[in-house]
């Protein structure tokens, strides 16, 4: 039996030492990976822009797990790929499943959408890749400067209505 080892993280941040490449049962035919790129901050604190995320192409996902999807086209068209949680399967609908952000404030899911077709689950997320010190450093600053900035917007708001 092979294995690949590799210094990744699951889904929720606890280390994986091994990835066992040969047990991983597949839908059809042989085992397709790859890495999709977070956009967006739908799925924060769990994800956050530029995460990048080992996912598993055929896999039926897992309720609580993550997933790639492909949601409804919107006013504006085509949406891209999403990675959304999977919280099961859609009451009444067995070829339908039930998808989730984490994030309440940001991006759209089934609770706005309705349930998933699973045809449109196209991946299952199976590890996030850990990222560079350096740029760890630098989502850091990034993300301090956004809350400082939503702070200080807040403050103007509140000193324009005489709250401050």
């Amino acid at each position: 039996m092979r294995s690949i080892i590799l210094g990744l993280v699951d889904s929720v941040g606890h280390p994986v030492r091994r990835i066992v490449a040969d047990r991983i049962p597949t839908k059809t035919g042989p085992i397709r990976v790859g890495l999709a790129t977070v956009t967006g901050r739908s799925m924060e604190p769990a994800l956050h822009d530029g995460d990048q995320l080992l996912v598993v192409y055929g896999l039926r996902p897992r309720p609580g797990g993550l997933a790639v999807v492909r949601l409804p086209d919107g006013e504006d068209g085509p949406r891209p790929l999403s990675v959304k949680r999977v919280t099961g399967r859609a009451p009444g609908q067995e070829d339908h499943w039930w998808v989730e952000r984490d994030n309440p404030n940001e991006g759209v899911d089934s609770w706005s959408l309705g349930p998933i077709h699973e045809s449109d689950v196209t991946a299952r997320v199976v590890l996030r890749v850990p990222t560079s010190p350096r740029r760890q450093a630098v989502g850091l600053v990034s993300g301090l400067s956004r809350a400082a900035s939503g702070a200080s917007a807040r403050l103007s708001r509140r000193k324009g209505r005489g709250i401050g």
